[in-house]
């Protein structure tokens, strides 16, 4: 099945919107590998950088396009997937442990296992790494926009601004700084979360191998003739 022109009409040149309501930037086409594929979204962003992300991470909101960039909803999913794993190896290793399983079988099925445990845990560092970078950054954004607030409300009591002016100002900056405040709480409870996420020390490395009970050494018994 081919990308109907009806298609492409309808949301080349879209704007798309954040999670948070900002303009994340606005889409130049998409591709995809095969028929049954998920398509891929194009976007150029307002900084003049080309990005793109998956069809499925985009959603209409009252008229708006908006693309998922929660930070809520990515440490919600991750933390799930994690958990998720941890909870098979601990039945893995049960199961082993108590002869259920053979070692051959074990062994695949736990390498298999671990190998995608490596991949979530460095998504993990690497989420909390940059939900780090955003808080600090959202934070001089937060000061920032608080210190405008401060100086529009000055220059309005000094007549430089009009009425109408500074409250079409004052709109705009309390939407952002809502909007700025909103996005640290998200990455910041990001961060509290992932760091939640550990790894047991007995989920680190497999049980003991499980070992048959040896056989129980002969009772010698020596019996001694009795002097007549």
């Amino acid at each position: 099945m081919s990308i109907k022109t009806e298609v492409v009409q309808t949301i080349v040149n879209e704007i798309l919107y954040d999670s948070y309501g900002r303009v994340y930037g606005r889409i130049l086409g998409f591709s995809a590998d095969a028929p049954a594929s998920t398509p891929l979204i194009w976007i150029e962003q307002p900084t003049g950088g080309v990005t793109s992300c998956p069809s499925s991470e985009i959603a209409i909101d009252r008229g708006r396009m908006i693309v998922n960039t929660s930070w809520a909803e990515q440490a919600t999913r991750l933390r799930g997937d994690i958990l998720g794993l941890l909870r098979k190896l601990s039945a893995l290793d049960a199961l082993y442990a108590t002869h259920e399983i053979v070692k051959d079988a074990y062994d695949a099925i736990r390498a298999d296992y671990e190998t995608t445990l490596q991949a979530l845990t460095q998504r993990q560092h690497r989420l909390s790494q940059l939900a780090k970078e955003r808080s600090d950054a959202l934070a001089t954004a937060v000061r920032r926009l608080e210190e405008l607030v401060a100086t529009s409300k000055l220059e309005h009591a000094l007549k430089y601004l009009e009425d109408d002016a500074a409250h079409l100002i004052a709109d705009a900056l309390r939407d952002g700084l809502r909007r700025a405040r909103t996005e640290k709480q998200e990455a910041d409870a990001t961060i509290d979360a992932l760091a939640e996420v550990s790894l047991p020390p007995e989920t680190s490395a497999p049980p003991t191998a499980p070992r048959k009970d040896a056989p129980s050494a002969p009772i010698l018994l020596r019996i001694h003739e009795a002097s007549l």
